[in-house]
């Protein structure tokens, strides 16, 4: 009964992609800066409005 609702072959014809994101750790830190700032925005303007 197992996997008895799967579609046999759709599994492999699903294209492996989405965006290409680099690695670089100067990338990574920007990226987690730009979160971490975010985050910190919606914070403060979240507890303002209250």
């Amino acid at each position: 009964m197992r996997k008895a609702n799967l579609v046999e072959g759709t599994a492999e014809s699903t294209p492996q992609g989405g965006p290409q994101i680099s690695r670089a750790p100067e990338d990574v830190r920007g990226r987690l800066s730009n979160l971490r700032r975010g985050v910190q925005r919606g914070r403060s303007e979240g507890s303002s409005d209250q």
